[in-house]
């Protein structure tokens, strides 16, 4: 009998210990902290079709002329057109030209996607404003003159979003092997067909081909112009090479992305097209804000 009551008292006290353990384990779950990520829940994807194959531009700007349409529609966004003017003379103010920047801020998740095109094609660019707006992030897009002079009202249905425009050119020349005078020109030609279509010129130029040097930034010095680069590795997802897979660009961008970042994205490169949606949400989930090109330097 008494080891029996020895037996039934054991049994007792390990219950009521197994119970304790148990509920202490229970507190101590509820009380961890979570570690927030920056965002909420992210919206379903839109999973966009992106045609394999994309016409090469065929606008090689037979006139330079901005029609008079477009240039009466900025009257409908003049407000805007005057922030902007305030916003750029702002960034003027606190930076010394010449200047040429390929990274931003490195003490905050703050990255920057951008957007280039070629002298015309709008194809693509439907589908990235659409995946702007279901994410609410502001991009950053390169546009070049004869590109505006083809696509007046998308040029300006982008700076309606609040997206920033910088300059890329008038033709996308290379500007190593052209004179400083023509240098000159691609950047002033494109400067008074933004005053026509949007109302003000952009403080934003990336160099065609990422071409020109010193030299060229000390040009776009004259026109109060920073020379705005990527990275790493001038932040070119390689998405328009042949043979490149979008899976090729996600993976490269997963590898090298980090605060300061700034991407460059092709409109007219399917692979990047067909990344883009991926890539947006790759850099949300890990916390990173996406921002436009100012926003990534102060």
């Amino acid at each position: 009998m008494k080891n029996i009551a020895i037996f039934i008292v054991f049994i007792l006290v390990g219950t009521v210990l197994f119970l304790g353990f148990r509920n202490n384990k229970d507190v101590a779950e509820q009380e961890i902290p979570q570690i927030e990520s920056g965002i909420t829940v992210l919206p379903e994807r839109l999973n966009l079709e992106i045609p394999d194959g994309i016409p090469e531009p065929n606008n090689p700007c037979y006139s330079l002329e901005v029609s008079e349409s477009a240039k009466l529609a900025k009257n409908e966004f003049a407000d805007k057109t005057e922030q902007a003017k305030t916003n750029n003379d702002k960034l003027l103010s606190q930076i010394e030209l010449p200047l040429e920047i390929y990274q931003g801020r490195i003490d905050d998740k703050r990255v920057a996607l951008t957007i280039d095109t070629g002298v015309g094609g709008k194809e693509g660019m439907n589908e990235i404003l659409k995946i702007a707006e279901h994410y609410n992030i502001h991009l950053t897009f390169f546009v070049t003159g004869c590109w505006i002079l083809e696509n007046p009202e998308l040029t300006q249905r982008i700076f309606k979003d609040g997206h920033t425009i910088g300059s890329h050119g008038l033709t996308h020349a290379n500007l190593s092997v052209i004179s400083d005078e023509k240098a000159r020109m691609e950047i002033s030609e494109t400067d008074r067909i933004f005053n026509d279509v949007l109302g003000y010129t952009p403080v934003f130029f990336r160099k065609p081909q990422y071409a020109g040097g010193e030299r060229v930034v000390n040009i776009l010095a004259e026109f109060d112009k920073i020379s705005a680069q990527g990275y790493p590795n001038l932040g070119d997802t390689t998405g328009w090479r042949s043979g490149t897979a979008p899976e090729d660009v996600l993976n490269l961008v997963k590898r090298d992305t980090e605060p300061g970042a700034i991407w460059v994205f092709h409109n007219l490169s399917a692979t990047d097209l067909k990344a883009f949606e991926d890539m947006v949400r790759f850099h949300l989930e890990e916390g990173y804000k996406l921002v436009k090109i100012e926003e990534i330097l102060f």
